[in-house]
């Protein structure tokens, strides 16, 4: 049980939560601006949503701290 619980705390991807996914830079730099002053950790990336010319940045947080950030959630 506690090999498992290892495993997954390690592993970036099983322990992310999408708090967001967003089209503008802008409303993403809003926020990663309100995520940092809260002191969370997240991780961004960018994929193509409808093809090359709809990019959509997203933003991860991990474990608890979707709970500190569940206010500012976007899909």
């Amino acid at each position: 049980m506690i090999l498992h619980f290892i495993q997954i705390k390690s592993d970036k991807y099983a322990n992310r939560h999408l708090l967001a996914m967003v089209r503008e830079k802008t409303d993403a730099e809003k926020i990663t601006t309100e995520l940092k002053r809260r002191n969370i950790s997240f991780e961004t990336d960018e994929i193509p949503f409808g093809g090359l010319t709809d990019m959509r940045i997203r933003i991860f947080v991990f474990g608890c701290d979707i709970k500190n950030a569940s206010d500012l959630i976007r899909a």
